[in-house]
């Protein structure tokens, strides 16, 4: 496989294609900060304002800019910052609103500990990008606040949802969630590349070990999605595409917290990527959303499940040097290119029906339609195919974006 003509493609088309379009569409020129919604075809939609897709704009840009080296990132990066502190920080509680209106005020003003975690992302990466103080600190004080909030003291892991003033409001029995703690891990690793706290670190060593005994189940290889306090798992289909990105950020924090770690988290990495290989993957190379442990239930393609692929997949054979890991991870690659891909109005269909023609209700930009997952996924594999193939110490958690 020629890995240089595979990375020459993914700089390509994250600088022409993806890059580019959300420049261009996301920032709302009319009223400030970003638009609420952009349809397949280019339409504006007047939907709130989203926390989500602020703090992964702010993470694109700066960890473009800083992946690059290309100042050209660093005007969008400085307006997101900006954003997120004028639009939606609460100077009286701590923390950021989940969304605002078209004018800045609060539209839903919980808190909650997933769009915390990308607040913590997108600010850890920028203040790594510009070596600035106060982005820095504004991260380490909503991770605190999140740990004096959200952390079970009692049985480990952290809930989910707050009212504004961060009164409890997480909405029993499913009060801790997968995805929380996924995110969660990434923002951890991200500020402790910005800034190597030994107290940041305790806690990333300590959410590490959570998702490892609590989140992953070892006696069936998968991941459960929702959690009771004391971890009673809610039974239900696995989602791979959630599994898949967790088996290389879980690899990824390993390598960052060093030690006994990455031995620990290897095995549990690649029997998570067997098991979607064995099931997730279709026949054309692209990732299915979701199903049990016989098959795929969901053949929609989505888009960043396809990311989250590519990445998993290779992360997988840098562990492994296993072939039938990159060679699933190129297939995934190719698939995103000749069907995710929207050659005529930029960007990915942020989903496909199982006979791949674009769902046309998903939006190209919305409140979960932001840049970060496929942005990630090029900006990780440009540095992973200039490395060594295999070994732990490849991966990306010393450098990478």
């Amino acid at each position: 496989m020629d890995r240089a003509a595979w990375q020459n493609d993914v700089d390509r088309h994250l600088r022409q294609d993806i890059l580019p379009f959300w420049a261009h569409h996301a920032p709302d020129k009319e009223n400030g900060g970003f638009i609420g919604g952009l349809t397949n075809d280019l339409r504006k939609t007047d939907d709130d304002r989203s926390l989500v897709l602020c703090a992964r704009m702010l993470w694109t840009f700066s960890a473009a800019a800083r992946h690059y080296g290309d100042d050209s990132y660093l005007s969008l990066a400085r307006y997101a910052y900006e954003t997120l502190l004028d639009r939606f920080f609460d100077p009286e509680n701590g923390g950021f609103f989940w969304s605002t209106k078209a004018d800045g005020q609060p539209a839903i003003d919980r808190k909650d500990t997933y769009g915390e975690a990308f607040a913590v992302y997108g600010l850890s990466e920028f203040a790594r990008l510009t070596s600035e103080s106060r982005p820095l600190e504004l991260a380490r004080q909503t991770l605190d606040l999140v740990e004096f909030h959200a952390l079970d003291a009692v049985n480990g892991g952290y809930r989910q949802t707050f009212l504004r003033d961060w009164t409890p409001a997480s909405v029993p029995p499913w009060t801790k969630s997968h995805n929380t703690h996924l995110h969660l891990l990434e923002a951890m690793s991200a500020y402790l590349r910005a800034s190597d706290e030994p107290e940041i670190r305790s806690r990333q060593e300590r959410l590490l070990g959570t998702i490892a005994e609590h989140i992953y189940q070892p006696a069936i290889g998968h991941l459960l999605e929702a959690f009771a306090d004391d971890w009673q798992g809610k039974p239900e289909h696995y989602s791979y595409g959630h599994e898949i990105e967790t088996a290389w950020l879980m690899t990824e924090a390993a390598a960052q917290l060093g030690g006994d770690w990455p031995e620990r988290i290897r095995p549990l990495s690649l029997r998570l990527a067997e098991n979607n290989l064995r099931l997730a993957v279709l026949p054309d190379g692209s990732f299915a959303e979701d199903g049990d442990d016989v098959e795929a239930k969901r053949l929609q393609r989505v888009w960043w499940i396809q990311a989250e692929a590519v990445v998993g997949f290779y992360d997988a054979f840098q562990l492994s040097g296993d072939e039938r890991f990159e060679v699933a991870s190129y297939r995934a690659w190719r698939f995103c290119i000749e069907h995710q891909f929207d050659s005529v109005h930029g960007d990915w269909f942020k989903e496909l029906d199982p006979e791949l023609r674009p769902v046309m209700a998903y939006r190209k930009i919305g409140p979960w339609e932001c840049p970060y997952h496929h942005a990630r996924m090029l900006m990780e594999m440009s540095e992973r195919l200039a490395e060594q193939p295999h070994g732990l110490g490849a991966q990306t958690g010393e450098n990478g974006s």
